[in-house]
């Protein structure tokens, strides 16, 4: 029997898609307050949710810490 650790090192935060929706979702609020146009508030929480659990799924690596 072998004691084999597995060190996983992650990625740093700008490689992570999830960090990179979460900031576009942030970009699009800033663009609604600017101009006016508003997507209803269950659509937009409805879309990031849908994305979120697609890239959570899709998750392979942790984040360096």
């Amino acid at each position: 029997m072998t004691n084999e650790t597995t060190t996983t090192t992650g990625k740093k935060f700008y490689k992570s898609k999830t960090f990179w929706v979460n900031l576009l979702s942030l970009g699009g609020l800033i663009v609604q307050s600017q101009t006016g146009f508003v997507l209803p508030a269950e659509l937009q929480a409805g879309i990031l949710s849908v994305l979120n659990g697609i890239l959570r799924f899709t998750t392979t690596e942790p984040i360096e810490k």
